[in-house]
């Protein structure tokens, strides 16, 4: 399986390097692009955006709303990916834009798939994030060994990508409440 990593943060890289261990062929993206270097050595092909983008799965962790609006708009990804690349989002959005994800994927053919996880990069390094995910049951089927290198658990929260952002956000609350 040929997979694109966007967003190579303690979390993406910890993420990425499960990935390799996992045998997945990589291509690895970062603005700062010494990480995507670092990872090389372990097997990755650190590349630019524009090749990033014509593989069939791309998976991004990027900050936040806008990190990931500036890959899909400012960066071109919704123009360029190709016609039924899967995009798995990871990093944690608002459930409004989740829903302006999904519809402007939808409109150019390409699969969007939410899937936020719950763990630090510790966690995230032994490859034991929970992954809560929501989107196409049969695009979330064909990643699904991407998910089990990266984490313990997948939850499947239905086929509204929103969903899965709802609960994200929701379990950050109850945790900063807990705090």
């Amino acid at each position: 399986m040929t997979v694109g990593f966007i967003g190579l943060g303690a979390m993406g890289s910890a993420m990425a390097r499960n990935l390799l261990n996992a045998g997945i062929t990589l291509y690895v993206y970062n603005r700062s692009q010494e990480v995507a270097l670092r990872l090389e050595q372990c097997g990755a092909h650190a590349c630019e955006l524009d090749e990033i983008f014509r593989l069939p799965i791309v998976i991004s962790m990027l900050s936040d709303d806008e990190a990931v609006r500036d890959v899909l708009l400012h960066h071109g990804f919704l123009e360029k990916a190709q016609t039924g690349c899967i995009h798995v989002n990871m990093a944690t959005v608002s459930a409004e834009f989740a829903q302006y994800c999904a519809i402007e994927h939808q409109k150019r053919g390409i699969t969007y798939i939410s899937a936020p996880v719950f763990g630090r990069s510790d966690v995230a390094a032994l490859g034991k994030l929970s992954i809560i995910a929501s989107g196409s049951r049969k695009a979330i089927d064909k990643v699904k060994p991407l998910f089990d290198a990266m984490g313990q658990k997948m939850w499947y929260l239905g086929e509204k990508p929103e969903s899965a952002s709802v609960v994200k956000l929701c379990g950050n609350f109850m945790i900063a409440s807990a705090i």
